[in-house]
Order: structure tokens, then C-alpha cells, then sequence
């Protein structure tokens, strides 16, 4: 999987149900770009396309089973790299992490305010 289709399966799973158009603006790209990914996705069994009930011109994504473990899979094994890799820093490098990542926290509480 490439990471762009990676980012857009990960999109469509935060969002549950969401428009190729939502999506388009919500990763900051133009609605064929999303069309061309989406439709690979769709084509492996990751999202799962239907008809919008509501908008006979657009339709509903979400994220399959498949997709989901996808996403579980990827992130079990990227959060135990993560974690070899912190084992290996030494204790200052430890602290400057916690640090960037006590100011992260702290702008995503703003960003949600």
C-alpha cells in the first residue's frame, strides 16, 4: 500500500462514513485524486463505496473489515518499531521526545478549543 493510499484509508476510518468530496478537502487534494486512490482501494477490499440515499450524484465511503485490521496491523507493527527505537536513545533524547511531545498534546487541546 502507498502511503498515499495509506493516509486515505486512515481518513475514511476517522470519519467513519465520508463523500469523495469531504474527502478531497479534507486531505487537500482535488476530488480526481481522490477518485483514483479511492477506486484502488475499493478495488483491494480496504473502503467500501456505496450510492449516497440522500445525493444520487455522489456516494459514501467507509472502511471495510479488511480494511480496519489493515489499519490495526499497520499500527501494531509501526507503534513496536517505535517502541525498539525508544528503548535505544539514551535518557536525554528520552527527555527532549517527552518534551516535544508535551507541546504537541498541548497544541492539538488548542487546535480543538
Amino acid at each position: 500500500m502507498t502511503p498515499t493510499q495509506l493516509a486515505t484509508l486512515g481518513s475514511v476510518a476517522r470519519y467513519g462514513v465520508i463523500t469523495p468530496g469531504e474527502l478531497a478537502e479534507i486531505e487537500g487534494v482535488r476530488r480526481p485524486s481522490v477518485t483514483r486512490v479511492v477506486g484502488n482501494l475499493v478495488e483491494t477490499g480496504m473502503i467500501e463505496r456505496r450510492s449516497d440515499p440522500e445525493d444520487g450524484r455522489s456516494s459514501l465511503l467507509s472502511v471495510t473489515t479488511a480494511g480496519h485490521a489493515y489499519l490495526e496491523e499497520h499500527r501494531s507493527r509501526k507503534s513496536a518499531w517505535l517502541a525498539r527505537m525508544l528503548e535505544e536513545l539514551g535518557e536525554e533524547d528520552v527527555r527532549t521526545l517527552e518534551q516535544a511531545a508535551a507541546i504537541l498534546e498541548s497544541a492539538l487541546e488548542e487546535e480543538r478549543d
